[in-house]
């Protein structure tokens, strides 16, 4: 079964269920994978591959509302998040702004957009996030990168409620990051670049190099900045003749602004101010 599948079919247990319960409830449910890949020595310290999926219910009985959600899609598990939102419920403090009034809607995002092909292999991918540690290491001044990753997300999103409206979401995210880390002559710094893009190819693991090594060598030689003591010389007559100008400047303006939005607003300003 898909995984936009699975996510129907639980929203629309979910919903069938709250109507039972005589309740009006909206529902959202995601669900995701992530691929992440980092490097320490030349070697893969992660190779990681995981997936999740929650789903969550706001219910609204009359002018109360609470939330409940869960993690398992099972049967047993979505009902008894719906009777929790029920009891819950009883113990809310009446809230009479938050009503469900959104019906009917079918909203579906650009997939073509937001969750592009991508062919690219997992020994690719491998490729890339030994270059992110690897290219640091080259540099001249660099010690490491310790901080480094690749990582490829899929998610969807689907919300729906009991008055008819269904919304779907589904992309694709892929990032990849590195830190430059420098120690030369008794001084460090460290700064890091990342990149992200819809597909594998839109990755720039040559400009995340670069411009982390050039901008934590350009920090190499930074210090702290000096302070310097400024006394002030504004006394209170100075004061009082510095306000009198603001003042009479705001007349100015207010003035002007009376000529084209009118003197009611321009006057109730000026008294504020004045």
């Amino acid at each position: 079964m898909s995984e936009s599948t699975q996510l129907d079919n639980a929203v629309d247990l979910v919903l069938d269920y709250a109507k039972q319960r005589n309740v009006e409830a909206d529902v959202i449910a995601e669900s995701g994978e992530k691929f992440s890949l980092k490097a320490d020595g030349g070697e893969l310290s992660e190779y990681q591959v995981s997936g999740s999926q929650v789903i969550g219910i706001r219910v609204v009985k009359g002018d109360s509302v609470s939330i409940s959600y869960s993690e398992s899609f099972e049967e047993q598990s979505l009902k008894q998040m719906v009777d929790q939102a029920v009891v819950n419920a009883t113990f809310t403090k009446d809230d009479k702004h938050q009503k469900i009034r959104a019906e009917g809607a079918s909203i579906t995002t650009d997939v073509s957009e937001t969750y592009q092909d991508d062919t690219a292999t997992a020994e690719e991918k491998v490729a890339l996030a030994l270059q992110l540690e690897q290219g640091i290491v080259d540099k001249p001044l660099a010690k490491g990168a310790p901080y480094n990753n690749f990582a490829e997300t899929i998610s969807q999103s689907l919300l729906a409620n009991t008055l008819g409206i269904r919304c779907y979401h589904k992309s694709r995210n892929l990032m990849c990051y590195t830190s430059a880390l420098i120690d030369h002559d008794g001084k460090q710094s460290m700064h890091y670049t990342g990149s992200v893009a819809r597909t594998f190819a839109g990755l720039n693991a040559t400009k995340v190099i670069d411009e982390s090594y050039q901008v934590a060598h350009d920090l190499l030689d930074g210090g702290p900045v000096a302070t310097v003591s400024i006394q002030s010389s504004l006394t209170l007559t100075r004061w009082m003749n510095f306000s009198a100008h603001l003042v009479l400047a705001f007349r100015v303006f207010l003035h002007n602004a009376e000529q084209t939005h009118g003197a009611k607003r321009s006057a109730l300003l000026l008294q504020v101010l004045c």
